[in-house]
């Protein structure tokens, strides 16, 4: 009977310690290895911490000072990242890290990096142990499984790659910057020109992992070709990137997709970036236009880039437009450099798009690069028809009256009318005309009537009420 107690007592056991080892968290210091003069991660491995209740890690990892140093230890990214920056002490041969914060951590994974260098002097086959000295979740619980790692050097044949980028990060008339990063410590040469042949270089001797390089001497508007070559600190490479390209900030004159209505006044903007810095003292513009579709009147300089410069010569021919002007000062900022005043016929095609189009266009007689960006002007009907002359009430008699207007596009009659503004009665004529007429009947005498017209025109638009008015009819049957 004692005997089967014991194998019990000892299965209870068992189970309660299995129990326990299964709810032990494991941190898993991994085996790593790199060359000599060459950066590493370690990633600190953790098993799953949630339900743990981890509100803190607290460790000191020793290594082999004579083969590695702590560049920085790195949260972002990790399973840590929500307590933010870990207190760190770094010493030579050892780290001391803290993490903190005021929810216990969840999930599995990285638990922290710390990214260290390799000494130039290590040799291939040398290594270092890496050991985890008092390592311990909150005050010691949970109790952590502890699996410590290695680190051996490596021998490195390897040149360094890119890793992101190239990208241009800013980019001038005359100068553009590029941002290249990699996958260790580089030294940097970049060949650049207006050709597969290049012709220029810049160079970042300094090894790093990112580079942000300033290529000068460059033409505004123009597309430049460059190769990136990197070389490690132990002399491997050069690593000769594929050819890219780049264009230089353009130089631009860009004409707007207009929509305007027939019979009405628009005033057309030629836009530039910002001229600054090209030393511009010379313009010579001509845009070209269907005279069916638009007549210009002049240009206009108000409150435009021009303003600056003495007034422009224009010459206005039925479907040409050129402006020419110059200065001792060169111009200076973007936005609108000229608008150009016009009017849509009323006599011009709806629903129909005409060009505009710039034609020998130069800065500084042509010594400027610039692009020209073509616009058009569409002409729609928008707008309801207007009333130019009237309403006016005439024949008023006892019973009737007669009212007129006239619009300035064909348009259908509308009439509202009765003794108040609420207007109880409508009619309408459905025939387009510029002159409008209405004889209103079966009126009662003596009675002041309210009206007002309005109508619509062939494209739907409308009506625009006109203000209200009044009439009285007479007592008897007098015609006034």
């Amino acid at each position: 009977m004692k005997k089967l107690h014991v194998k019990i007592l000892l299965f209870v056991l068992f189970i309660a310690l299995t129990k326990v080892i299964a709810q032990t968290p494991n941190v898993t210091i991994p085996n790593i290895s790199a060359s000599a003069g060459k950066d590493i991660n370690l990633d600190i491995q953790v098993s799953d911490l949630t339900g743990q209740q981890v509100f803190s890690i607290d460790f000191t990892l020793v290594f082999a000072a004579n083969l590695l140093q702590v560049l920085e230890l790195i949260s972002s990214g990790t399973i840590s990242a929500q307590w933010g920056n870990p207190t760190v002490n770094i010493s030579s041969g050892q780290v001391v890290v803290s993490l903190a914060g005021v929810d216990p951590l969840i999930g599995s994974g990285n638990l922290v990096r710390i990214r260290f260098h390799v000494s130039k002097t290590a040799s291939i086959g040398e290594s270092s142990d890496l050991l985890f000295i008092n390592f311990k979740f909150n005050d010691g619980q949970p109790q952590a499984n502890i699996q410590n790692g290695t680190f051996t050097v490596t021998g490195d044949l390897n040149p360094p790659q890119i890793v992101s980028g190239p990208t241009v990060v800013e980019k001038n008339y005359f100068d553009v910057k590029i941002r290249i990063e990699t996958d260790e410590p580089s030294a940097i040469l970049l060949l650049y020109g207006e050709t597969t042949f290049y012709g220029q270089d810049v160079s970042d001797a300094n090894f790093s992992f990112s580079h942000t390089l300033s290529l000068p001497n460059l033409h505004e508007t123009t597309n430049y070709y460059y190769q990136i070559q990197l070389t490690d600190s132990l002399n491997n490479g050069p690593n000769v990137s594929s050819g890219y390209t780049f264009t230089t900030k353009n130089v631009t004159l860009n004409l707007p997709a207009i929509t305007a209505d027939p019979g009405t006044n628009i005033d057309i903007p030629v836009t530039i970036p910002d001229f600054t810095g090209l030393n511009v003292k010379k313009i010579s513009v001509e845009v070209l236009f269907d005279q069916a579709q638009l007549q210009i009147s002049g240009i206009n300089t108000i409150d435009a880039v021009l303003s600056s410069w003495p007034t422009p010569q224009i010459s206005i021919l039925p479907n040409k437009v050129t402006l020419t002007a110059e200065h001792t000062t060169a111009l200076q900022g973007g936005g609108t450099l000229i608008f150009i005043n016009g009017k849509v016929p009323a006599t011009a095609v709806l629903n129909q798009s005409s060009a505009l189009s710039f034609e020998n266009v130069a800065l500084n007689d042509g010594q400027i690069k610039l692009i020209t960006n073509n616009g058009s002007i569409t002409v729609e009907d928008r707008l309801p028809p207007l009333i130019v002359s009237g309403p006016t009430v005439n024949n008023i008699s006892s019973n009737s009256a007669t009212i007129q207007w006239q619009t300035n596009e064909l348009a259908t009659s509308l009439i509202n009318y009765g003794e108040s503004t609420s207007y109880n009665f409508s009619r309408e004529k459905e025939a387009f005309v510029t002159d409008h007429n209405f004889v209103l009947t079966n009126l009662d005498p003596g009675i002041t009537y309210h009206f007002q017209v309005g109508g619509k025109d062939l494209s739907g638009n409308g009506p625009n009420w006109s203000a209200n008015a009044t009439f009285s009819t007479t007592d008897t049957d007098v015609t006034v």
